[in-house]
């Protein structure tokens, strides 16, 4: 009788064991697959981190090209200002010289200049 209650208090701890074993085992499976999704997670995450950094490279890179443009571009019209202004203060003085003709009304020079920098 003693060892049947024994042997029923045994089987009753085993069986008891053996449900904390399945529920420790479901448990890790449960964290394993936590853990590999978290892992996928960062994986995206940091494809999309180097997307984002080369992206940004880039950009920057246009960013400098487009200013060294812009200030070449700004270049190029400050110079072709500056002869413009020239020829036409070297046309003008031509003109003011030869201001003793009545059919020169000052903008042939100007017109000579416009042609000719529209050709060039």
């Amino acid at each position: 009788q003693h060892q049947a209650a024994e042997l029923h208090q045994h089987r009753s701890k085993i069986a008891q064991i053996l449900d904390e074993n399945a529920q420790l085992h479901e448990e890790i499976t449960r964290h394993v697959q936590s853990l590999n999704t978290l892992r996928a997670s960062q994986r995206d995450m940091g494809a999309e981190l180097s997307r984002a950094i080369q992206t940004n490279q880039i950009l920057k890179s246009k960013e400098r090209y487009l200013e060294s443009r812009v200030e070449s571009l700004a270049n190029q019209i400050s110079q072709t200002v500056q002869d413009y202004e020239m020829r036409l203060s070297s046309s003008r003085s031509i003109d003011l010289s030869s201001s003793g003709s009545s059919e020169s009304d000052g903008m042939d020079g100007d017109c000579d200049i416009l042609v000719e920098k529209q050709s060039t």
